[in-house]
């Protein structure tokens, strides 16, 4: 049987000509494939063409990154002048990439979705990607070692990249890039805790918060890192990271043996969200955990609105005045004056929690 190889692509350029064949990588290792390239390799440039194996996934990442190149050209001069005034940790005399080339290339494993420093050095080391990315960075000459980033990141104060990051967002805000996506005219801003790291044992850092779990063995003593994460929301998909507070040891009470959880560092983000956004207008997408009275308080001097679960079993003297109500004139949509509103996880009607809490009142008094 005779096989006849067939190039995917034929590139023409002023001063070359190439026939590309992909392969996938474990393909193009198999010794039949390394043999038929040898042999093409040879033979094209008689006919003025030259041949090469472009692996599908390098391509498929150049694809990727191409394809973001508009947004990038967009974002990316403001965005790494920000980084470039970030103070830079390490000694001049050893610095070989500048603070924000590091930075960049942290930002690029990010978006890649590099699982690991191992694979980013091997995926974003090849030839093919760096000439994609010196279309977009001409001065770029090389690309650092994943333990740089990670040495830059251990020695970096994350207050600088935090700061470098909000201002991104604070430009897109000003110049009304989410406006189509608004909820009356507020931004959406999701609040949820998520567990980032997990390990057995004790080992002391500030970060790790404690739990006893029984096992097979006994108790056991379990250690976890939980974050608070705001991310702006909207409803056609796209979600954008805001800001993250940590829970963290040395935040609770030892005296009282109360670690801290995730109301309190609900509030130390609030904090920090009001002094980023002091003007800007938002409902606060909040889970069953958050509806209670101080927090609902918030709302009065923060002029926020909120979205949240009320669970079932919450508040049911005041549902169940309200279902009495029903057919008298009672507010069915939340009041912005208030600064709340609130979802029944049992399918009740949206309401603002302090108009029905005002309204429960004047109910029982009567």
């Amino acid at each position: 049987e005779v096989h006849r190889p067939y190039p995917d692509i034929l590139v023409l350029a002023p001063n070359r000509s190439e026939l590309w064949k992909i392969k996938p990588e474990s393909e193009a290792a198999r010794p039949e494939t390394v043999r038929r390239t040898e042999l093409m390799r040879r033979a094209l440039p008689a006919y003025g063409y030259t041949y090469r194996i472009v692996l599908a996934e390098d391509l498929a990442r150049e694809e990727a990154v191409a394809s973001q190149l508009g947004v990038f050209r967009a974002l990316l001069p403001k965005l790494l002048k920000d980084l470039g005034k970030i103070p830079d940790p390490r000694q001049p005399k050893k610095v070989k990439h500048k603070l924000t080339v590091v930075l960049l290339y942290g930002l690029l494993s990010f978006v890649l979705q590099m699982t690991s420093r191992r694979e980013a050095n091997r995926e974003l080391s090849r030839p093919a990607f760096l000439a994609t990315l010196q279309q977009l960075f001409p001065e770029l000459e090389s690309l650092p070692h994943a333990d740089t980033l990670n040495r830059l990141l251990s020695e970096l104060d994350v207050a600088h990249l935090e700061q470098a990051h909000v201002a991104l967002l604070q430009r897109l805000i000003r110049n009304k890039k989410f406006r189509r996506y608004l909820i009356a005219q507020c931004y959406p801003i999701a609040i949820d805790g998520t567990q980032k790291l997990v390990r057995s044992g004790q080992w002391w850092a500030e970060e790790w918060l404690e739990r006893r779990r029984e096992t097979g063995e006994g108790e056991s003593v379990q250690q976890y890192v939980y974050v608070l994460e705001a991310n702006l929301v909207f409803h056609n998909g796209v979600t954008l990271p805001l800001l993250s507070e940590f829970l963290s040891y040395g935040e609770g009470d030892p005296d009282d043996h109360k670690q801290d959880c995730e109301l309190k560092a609900f509030y130390r983000l609030a904090a920090r969200l009001k002094a980023y956004f002091p003007r800007l207008p938002m409902v606060l997408l909040l889970d069953g955990l958050y509806p209670h009275g101080p927090l609902m308080a918030l709302g009065r001097p923060y002029q926020w609105q909120f979205m949240m679960v009320l669970p079932a079993k919450w508040l049911p003297l005041v549902w169940s005045v309200l279902s009495k109500r029903s057919s008298r004139a009672c507010p069915t949509t939340a009041n912005t004056s208030t600064g709340a509103g609130v979802s029944n996880s049992s399918g009740g009607s949206t309401t603002s929690p302090i108009a029905m809490m005002e309204t429960a009142k004047a109910s029982l008094c009567m």
